[in-house]
């Protein structure tokens, strides 16, 4: 019996000024046809492999692979030693090809600017925190700044991320930034963006210390923001939980990963990757305060 192959895929909420479907299909296209290889992590970068544009969505693969450092120096296996000048000059590696290529697929849901992207797959892992770094580095690039303006990348946490914070011993600080545009119409947040938009403010902050050796207490209006925030923008908090530890979180640190498999239902991995992007998309459709 064949092994059922498993991958798993994390969302990127991408937002931009002005914006629309268009703008961020043109966005990604751009970003695209630069061919820039951005910098992730050490010596890892990444670069948009494959685009194509489907009905209501935008299929794509990011590639990552190592960029070799030729100043770099090399190690001798064998001889437990580094590489001698003389062996150094004997290595022979083609300029245009680069090691340890891995490729993910990446869905954009161009109305909701919310972006699947696989995390783990038989080809191997891309960490969420990487992946929002690449397509951050990706959609920031200079080439892009004058038409697009500054794009915020957020990871989309799990909705009971921002719960921890409220579930803490003592909760010492809480750091609540939410940014515009929101992800649809679809929310019940509207009067909110409506009042941003009024007051001409790309990106709400609010920070709240605790008095002392208090523990904040947030009313209903700061869960509203601070909830608002978790999906929206990055919440962060400090304190002290039931344990005594300290600690020090974001919405950011808890990601939400989803897990999706390749059944006999369908063709391909990237048939099943869109399938079970779509139905992510769902649930975050249908994320309420």
């Amino acid at each position: 019996m064949a092994r059922i192959q498993t991958f798993k895929f994390c969302v990127l909420n991408v937002k931009t000024q002005p914006h629309s479907p268009e703008k961020y299909i043109e966005l990604f296209k751009r970003a695209a046809n630069l061919k820039g290889k951005v910098k992730i992590r050490g010596d890892q970068v990444g670069i948009i492999g494959m685009l194509k544009t489907g009905t209501g969505v935008v299929e794509g693969q990011a590639f990552k692979f190592t960029l070799i450092d030729n100043n770099a120096s090399w190690y001798n296996i064998s001889k437990n030693e580094e590489a001698s000048e003389e062996e150094v000059l004997n290595i022979q590696i083609p300029k245009d090809l680069a090691p340890n290529l891995r490729k993910f697929n990446f869905v954009l849901f161009p109305s909701i600017h919310m972006v699947a992207v696989e995390t783990y797959t038989v080809e191997g892992v891309f960490g969420a925190t990487s992946i929002r770094t690449f397509f951050h580095n990706l959609l920031n690039q200079p080439e892009l700044e004058p038409d697009f303006g500054e794009v915020d990348v957020i990871l989309q946490p799990e909705k009971e991320a921002i719960e921890r914070a409220f579930n803490l011993s003592r909760l010492e600080s809480l750091n609540i930034a939410i940014s515009k545009p929101n992800m649809g119409d679809f929310f019940d947040d509207k009067s909110f963006y409506d009042k941003l938009d009024k007051m001409k403010v790309r990106e709400f902050r609010q920070e709240l210390r605790a008095d002392g050796s208090n523990s904040i207490e947030p009313d209903e209006e700061i869960q509203g923001l601070a909830r608002l925030g978790a999906k929206d923008g990055v919440v962060r908090w400090k304190g002290v939980d039931l344990d005594g530890e300290k600690v020090d979180e974001s919405t950011s640190d808890h990601p939400m990963i989803r897990k999706g498999r390749v059944t006999n239902d369908f063709n391909t991995r990237d048939e099943a990757f869109l399938d079970s992007s779509q139905a992510i998309m769902v649930e975050l459709f249908n994320w309420t305060g």
